[in-house]
């Protein structure tokens, strides 16, 4: 079927995208695994496999902050190869001298955990201990602030203060 868009000229019709299938009644969801309590991270288990793992919650020594992560983007480089089992660490040797990837055992194991570097979170708390008037970490960081950096796809993270200088988003952003 074509519609008219035009004088002398026709486009095909599109047709509505499909609705997901409506379960059928009584139908009972797939049983989930149960969600760590506290922090987790997410962890390259093996190829194509990946899972979110406990942390323990980390004390909040001087000079630091403490970060909730909302947002955690993972690559289509880094985090996509360990998560296909293409990495180049998980199938060679890194030769820090030549500086080249070389044949024989190569240089991470699955689980892979802590990889990934682009996270945007909130301070939520500031070490007694870091520089800087009362409450803040280095003059500038504040509890409620949001900021980026690398901390390694976590839903929290102990940070140096000085590691998010500069790194603090505008309001609504």
């Amino acid at each position: 079927m074509a519609t008219t868009s035009a004088p002398g000229t026709t486009r095909p019709t599109t047709s509505p995208a499909p609705r997901p299938a409506t379960p059928p009644a009584g139908a009972v969801p797939a049983p989930r695994a149960p969600e760590p309590e506290g922090p987790v991270a997410v962890s390259f288990t093996g190829p194509r496999a990946v899972s979110l793992v406990a942390e323990d919650r980390l004390p909040l020594p001087p000079g630091a902050v403490r970060v909730r992560t909302l947002f955690s983007g993972i690559s289509a480089g880094t985090e996509m190869t360990a998560y296909r089992g293409s990495n180049v660490y998980l199938t060679k040797q890194w030769d820090a001298a030549r500086r080249l990837f070389t044949e024989g055992a190569h240089s991470v194991d699955y689980p892979v955990t802590g990889w990934g570097y682009s996270e945007v979170g909130e301070v939520v708390e500031v070490a007694p201990g870091a520089a800087g008037p009362a409450g803040t970490a280095d003059g500038d960081l504040r509890v409620g602030d949001v900021v980026y950096g690398i901390w390694g796809h976590r839903s929290e993270a102990v940070l140096p203060a000085a590691a998010l200088a500069g790194r603090r988003l505008p309001p609504g952003v």
